[in-house]
């Protein structure tokens, strides 16, 4: 008489299989987490840079509004380079002066051993401390090495009204 179901080395052979079969999705499904984790944290990064360059360039547009004599500086150095300007805070920019209205802003900014530090201050004579590692409004922003900083000269730049 003849017995219906499996044997045990079909029964073994197929649990085999299916482990196997476990294994590579399992395999893959974490490959693909890790990539997963990867691009996120570049696109945080990428977010970070860009808030970071709009706020930078947000103040740096403004430079000179309004004010004879030195305006910028900037100076390259073996620790970090820095870039300081100044500008008359007028009615209707209240977005980049804050509270500093109808008084000249200066702002700074210096990039020390990959991080970019930010600085204000408010008065015709005024040196922006830069010792805040984030721009003002945004998060920090890292500069990878390898990265263009500030290049050139020490100097300034002069602009009139």
């Amino acid at each position: 008489m003849r017995r219906h179901g499996f044997s045990l080395l079909e029964l073994l052979l197929a649990s085999v299989l299916l482990g196997s079969l476990f294994l590579v999705v399992l395999a893959l499904e974490n490959s693909s987490a890790t990539l997963r984790e990867r691009e996120r944290a570049r696109g945080r990064l990428a977010d970070e840079l860009s808030l970071t360059a709009t706020a930078l360039a947000r103040e740096l547009y403004t430079v000179g509004y309004r004010l004879t004599g030195q305006a910028l500086v900037l100076s390259p150095g073996s620790q970090g380079d820095s870039v300081r300007g100044w500008f008359l805070c007028e009615a209707g920019m209240e977005e980049v002066c804050g509270e500093s209205l109808g008084q000249v802003r200066g702002t700074g900014y210096e990039v020390r051993q990959g991080v970019l530090y930010w600085g204000p201050c408010t008065g015709a004579a005024c040196t922006p401390s830069v010792t805040n590692p984030c721009s003002e409004g945004t998060r920090c922003g890292w500069r990878p090495s390898g990265w263009p900083t500030w290049r050139g000269a020490p100097g300034s730049a002069k602009r009139r009204p």
